[in-house]
C-alpha cells in the first residue's frame, strides 16, 4: 500500500522537482538528504585521531593523549571540541545554502551528520543541555533563523536532550568573522556574550552547536561566558572545520 504522505510528496514534486542541491541531478521521492548519493559520499568527514583539547585531526601516528600545536599555545575556556568535516566542498556549500540561502531544510541532513559523528565519536550520556552559539537580535531579525539552532535542535531531537535558546545571549552586533586575522577575530568579538540567568546552569555539562570552527573565537567567549554560570564541563561540536 502507498502511503497517502507519499503520494502528496509525489504530487508536489511533478510541481516542484526535487533536485541535488549541490549538482543538480533529479532526486528519489525518497531522498531527505536533498543530495544524490554521489554528493553525499563527497563530504570529507573527520575521523581519529583528533587533539584532545579543539578537535583538529591529527597524523595517523600519535601519542595516546595526542594535543596540536596550535592548543599548547592556547587557553581554551570549553574542555573539549569536535568538528564532523572540512569547510570545503560540498559541506561548505551546504553550510552556504542553510546560512545564506535560507534553505532550512538543509538543516536535517546537516544536523545528521553532527548524530551520525556524535554516534560515532562521542559519549553524550553526560550532556545535560545544548546550547547554541546565538545571533545578535539584529542579526536574527535579518537572517530570520539561526542557523546554529537549527543544527542544535536536530541533536536535541535526536538524542532527547533539552535545548537552552535564550539563556546564552549575545548582546552586541559584531563583524562578520570572515576574512579576519586571528587577533582581529578575537577582539571583534570579546565581552559579545554574556548569561542571562545564571542559576539554570550549575554543575551542568553542557553541548555548545556552532556551524563552523575557524580559529575557536567565538565558542571560546561563548564558553567564558558560560563557565561564569558554574558549569562543570563545555563540550563543542561544530558541523565544520575551516583549518
Amino acid at each position: 500500500m502507498i502511503r497517502p504522505g507519499l503520494i502528496f510528496k509525489g504530487l508536489i514534486n511533478l510541481i516542484y522537482p526535487l533536485y541535488c542541491q549541490t549538482c543538480g541531478l533529479k532526486l528519489e521521492l525518497t531522498n531527505t538528504r536533498y543530495l544524490c548519493e554521489s554528493c553525499w559520499n563527497k563530504i570529507s568527514k573527520n575521523q581519529p585521531p583528533f587533539c584532545i583539547k579543539c578537535g583538529m585531526v591529527l597524523p595517523g601516528s600519535v601519542e595516546e593523549k595526542p594535543q596540536c600545536g596550535g592548543c599548547s599555545k592556547k587557553d581554551y575556556a570549553f574542555t573539549q571540541a569536535w568538528s564532523t568535516g572540512l569547510y570545503q566542498g560540498i559541506l561548505k556549500e551546504c553550510i552556504h545554502l542553510l546560512k545564506y540561502n535560507k534553505k532550512v531544510f538543509m538543516a536535517a541532513p546537516l544536523g545528521k551528520l553532527m548524530t551520525d559523528f556524535m554516534n560515532r565519536y562521542l559519549d553524550f550520556g553526560n550532556i545535560d543541555l545544548i546550547i547554541p552559539v546565538p545571533l545578535h537580535p539584529a542579526r536574527l531579525r535579518e537572517r530570520e533563523f539561526n542557523q546554529s539552532a537549527l543544527l542544535a535542535e536536530q541533536i536535541g531531537k535526536r538524542f532527547n536532550i533539552p535545548l537552552s535558546l535564550n539563556n546564552l545571549v549575545k548582546t552586541r552586533p559584531t563583524k562578520p568573522q570572515t576574512g579576519l586575522s586571528g587577533k582581529e577575530r578575537l577582539a571583534n568579538i570579546q565581552l559579545a556574550f554574556k548569561i542571562k540567568n545564571s542559576s539554570l546552569f550549575p554543575e551542568k555539562n553542557v553541548l555548545l552547536v556552532d556551524d563552523v570552527f575557524t580559529t575557536g573565537s567565538t565558542i571560546n567567549e561563548c564558553s567564558t561566558a558560560l563557565l561564569q554560570s558554574g558549569i562543570n564541563n563545555i563540550y563543542v561540536l561544530t558541523l565544520a572545520r575551516a583549518n
